[in-house]
C-alpha cells in the first residue's frame, strides 16, 4: 500500500484529515503516532472547525516542517519556509483552495452544518480527494 494509500485509509477509520497525514508521514521523521494524533486533534475542519486552512494541507506543512526545520532555536527556517509556500500553492493549484470553507462549500462551524456535511457524504467524497492530494504533493517533495 502506497503512503497517499494509507493516509487515505488512516482518514476512513477515524482520523481527522490532519492527523491522518501526520500518522503516515509522521513516524518516518521521528514523530511516534500518539504525538501525531494529538498534534492534529484540533487542526481538522480548517483549524478548530473556523474554515480555514485545510486539515490535510496543516498536517502536510507540519510534515515539512520536521522534514526541512530549523533543529536549533536560531536556525534557518528558510527551507521548511519555503517547502511550505511550494506545497500550499501546489496544493490549491491541485483543488481550488487552501481554506476548508472553500473546499466544502459550507462553514463546519456549526454542529448543523457539520451534520449536513456528513449527510451529504462530504467527508467521504471530498476530504478524501483533500487527503489524498496532501500526500501526493508530499511525495513529490520529501
Amino acid at each position: 500500500m502506497t503512503r497517499p494509500e494509507e493516509a487515505e485509509q488512516a482518514f476512513r477509520k477515524g482520523t481527522n484529515c490532519c492527523q491522518a497525514i501526520l500518522v503516515t508521514y509522521g513516524p518516518a521523521l521521528g514523530l511516534d503516532e500518539a504525538t501525531a494524533l494529538r498534534m492534529g486533534s484540533g487542526m481538522g475542519a480548517g483549524i478548530g472547525w473556523t474554515g480555514r486552512v485545510c486539515g490535510a494541507a496543516n498536517g502536510a506543512c507540519l510534515v515539512l516542517g520536521l522534514k526541512y526545520g530549523a533543529t536549533q532555536r536560531t536556525g534557518s527556517r528558510e527551507e521548511a519556509l519555503q517547502k511550505t509556500r511550494e506545497f500550499l500553492e501546489l496544493f490549491e493549484k491541485r483543488v481550488g483552495s487552501v481554506d476548508c470553507l472553500a473546499l466544502m462549500g459550507c462553514s463546519l462551524q456549526q454542529p448543523a452544518e457539520r451534520a449536513k456535511a456528513k449527510e451529504q457524504g462530504l467527508y467521504q467524497t471530498k476530504c478524501t480527494r483533500y487527503v489524498r492530494e496532501a500526500a501526493l504533493i508530499l511525495e513529490e517533495m520529501l
